[in-house]
């Protein structure tokens, strides 16, 4: 059967009803995206209901997996601002939620950040506080303190991403992320800022500082959201958080992980996740 033919007889499969018809049909049409694309703008405006449910969910994983396949490249080229990255990195986990809603929540922050008129350590250490923003340790316990939409929302966020994001606020005024020790602080080459220890300023003295950049910040989110995936056996975000992660566009990767993780398709990884998460 030609490319062409059988392209078409998965997409006259798109109106069955039956999931045990259509999980697999969208499966096969994602193994052809590249020849699917052109046909997505047209069945979206289908009348047949079960035809524009199919193909949302084809839009939508398509949309996830680009987000996802890019977000390395995304992190190294330096075109982006801290915070687009930080949503970027919140879609790698809520993959479902609306980038406008979380990306509100930010602009919400700068605009009483910029209202506050932060310019000093010392008058950051205030903001925060006021504002109720505890910065925790870096943990792989927790994969919402890497995700903007609950850092934001409940106050609880990485103290390695806050001090991403806030030196990305205060770069004009020669503010720069560093770590030192196990943790994480702020420094404008004179006093340094400790998120963790209820935003304490001090002088540098005998601190050993070593400068972190926004990319090296964003990885090793990235590596405690993964981390917290395989000791939580979350097979769907070992897959996706690990193509995220090495910025592969296929399964290459599992096989430098140990069993039961190597060589498992994405189809068995999203089953086995989405089957724990309903029995939960």
């Amino acid at each position: 059967m030609s490319q062409d033919k059988e392209l078409e007889r998965l997409l006259s499969l798109l109106d069955d009803e039956d999931d045990n018809v259509g999980i697999p049909v969208l499966a096969s049409l994602l193994e052809r995206h590249l020849e699917l694309l052109p046909h997505l703008a047209e069945l979206q405006d289908s009348s047949d209901p079960v035809i524009r449910k199919r193909v949302h969910q084809l839009q939508s994983i398509l949309t996830v997996r680009e987000r996802r396949y890019s977000l390395l490249e995304k992190i190294s080229c330096g075109k982006y601002s801290f915070h687009e990255l930080m949503l970027e990195l919140h879609l790698q986990w809520f993959d479902c939620d609306a980038p406008d809603e979380i990306m509100k929540l930010f602009y919400d922050f700068e605009k009483k950040f910029c209202r506050a008129g932060v310019t000093t350590l010392e008058e950051l250490s205030q903001f925060m506080l006021s504002e109720g923003i505890c910065a925790d340790v870096d943990s792989a316990l927790d994969p919402e303190l890497y995700c903007m939409g609950p850092a934001l929302t409940n106050g609880h966020i990485a103290e390695s991403l806050v001090c991403g994001l806030l030196a990305s606020l205060l770069a004009d005024q020669g503010v720069s992320a560093a770590r030192c020790g196990s943790g994480f602080v702020l420094t404008d080459g004179k006093k340094v800022l400790v998120p963790h220890d209820l935003w304490m300023v001090s002088g540098i003295k005998d601190r050993k500082l070593v400068p972190w950049s926004s990319s090296q910040i964003l990885k090793f989110a990235l590596t405690m959201i993964f981390s917290y995936s395989v000791s939580q056996d979350h097979f769907r975000y070992i897959y996706t958080v690990g193509q995220a992660l090495t910025g592969s566009c296929d399964d290459s990767f599992l096989s430098d992980l140990p069993y039961p993780y190597r060589h498992l398709p994405e189809e068995v990884y999203e089953q086995q996740d989405r089957a724990r998460e309903s029995a939960n």
